[in-house]
């Protein structure tokens, strides 16, 4: 699977949700043991109830090389069970010498067929470059994880650079792949740092492990991490694995996976009063003389229903140019004590110049002092003005479908 491929699917599903499939013979749900294939038959449950909210599944290799021969049998069963146009990641954290690594590359993505792999790069550009010479599959290279002994090696100080470890690896191994086969593993215990990886690999996906049972958090993760083409594969296992013991274990784990797809879809403002506006253009109140202009501007970049009447749910405001409108935005419904801010919409001859986060800004702090809290909706898909809103403070909360409403023509 592709780069483009993979962000379609995320925009499809409006989800970047990845699944561990890390089955444990002691967690499991007791009433599978006596299968054939416990193995197998939990994950296939497991995969039934979750490939509807999910992008990825990601199989630990060692849960199955522990059973031996049978293992890795179930493993196979489970990666031909999985549909396609879901992303495949073999967690194998495979590193050796060249004609070796050639031999994992050739075993994980020609013989299973998997899309991915974690690859350990202690030993350098041989033992990684193997795995990239396959089209269409990618090396997930670790980085920086969140286990307690992460800061033994990863954090260590280059004595030439000063810099830590983990920084070299992406600095050289960014000289090895590209954003269109290489992925780095950066753990969601450290929300922080994904920040500052983000800033050394603006372009590359992140795989996220560790939000859910090990107290990663999804909001902060997606903050920090998330870029224009999303960038963020977020892992889940146990939570969503293990969320009952009991027959029920698939619909239990179907509610965690379908939870957390939610929560990556819809924002609330949880940021700080008066923000600063910068003033460095001129903004204009819109009123009725404006709205042949205005209804031209959402004709050209559909952002969604506006009509003449629109303009008197709440303030809109504009920017000119030349005097045109490029852009413009306003308010919507007024449910108890929350104010919805629209979208904003920009003409496209006139993207990138900050007009958006000026705009919203404005509206921000004009809805704040009415004494109320602004909300707005936005498409799953917009990673760019996801990343703008939680810029500014607005926070994700829950999903939901939109129905719009028109008298009928007949």
């Amino acid at each position: 699977m592709n780069r483009e491929q993979l962000f379609g699917e995320i925009k499809k599903k409006s989800s970047y949700l990845c699944v561990g499939l890390d089955p444990d013979l002691t967690k499991i749900p007791k009433h599978l043991l006596s299968l054939e294939d416990p193995v197998f038959e939990f994950n296939k449950q497991i995969i039934d109830a979750t490939h509807a909210y999910c992008v990825a599944y990601k199989p630990n290799l060692a849960f199955y090389e522990a059973l031996g021969a049978k293992g890795w049998e179930s493993l196979q069963k489970t990666i031909d069970y999985i549909p396609k146009g879901i992303f495949t990641i073999a967690d194998a954290k495979r590193g050796d010498i060249g004609n070796t690594s050639s031999l994992y590359a050739k075993a994980f993505f020609e013989q299973m067929n998997f899309d991915a792999i974690t690859v350990a790069p202690y030993m350098g550009a041989d033992s990684v470059k193997p795995f990239l010479e396959f089209k269409g599959k990618w090396v997930i290279l670790l980085v920086h994880t969140s286990n307690p002994g992460s800061a033994d090696f990863q954090l260590m100080e280059s004595k030439t650079s000063g810099r830590p470890l983990y920084e070299e690896v992406i600095d050289k191994s960014n000289k090895w792949g590209t954003p269109d086969n290489l992925m780095y593993v950066v753990g969601a215990t450290r929300a922080n740092k994904i920040g500052e990886i983000r800033r050394l690999a603006p372009t590359h996906f992140f795989l996220v492990p560790g939000v859910g049972a090990q107290g990663g958090d999804l909001e902060q993760v997606s903050r920090y991490g998330m870029n224009k083409t999303c960038g963020l594969l977020v892992n889940s296992s146990r939570g969503i694995l293990y969320a009952s013991a009991g027959e029920d274990f698939a619909a239990k784990a179907a509610a965690e996976a379908c939870s957390l797809k939610i929560e990556m879809s819809q924002l609330v403002f949880e940021g700080k009063y008066d923000l600063r506006e910068d003033n460095k253009f001129q903004i204009h109140h819109l009123n009725d003389a404006h709205i042949d202009e205005m209804k031209a501007l959402v004709e050209l970049t559909k952002p969604g229903p506006f009509e003449s009447r629109t303009i008197d749910f709440g303030s809109y405001f504009g920017i000119f140019n030349e005097g045109k409108l490029v852009a413009m935005n306003g308010q919507r419904f007024n449910p108890y004590q929350f104010r919805e801010i629209s979208a904003v919409c920009t003409h496209p001859d006139f993207l990138g110049k900050g007009y958006a986060e000026e705009l919203l800004i404005k509206q921000i702090n004009q809805v704040l002092k009415q004494n109320e809290r602004p909300f707005l909706h936005v498409r799953a898909d917009n990673f760019g003005a996801i990343k703008l809103y939680e810029k500014v403070g607005f926070k994700i909360r829950t999903g939901m479908v939109a129905y719009v409403i028109g008298k009928s023509r007949i």
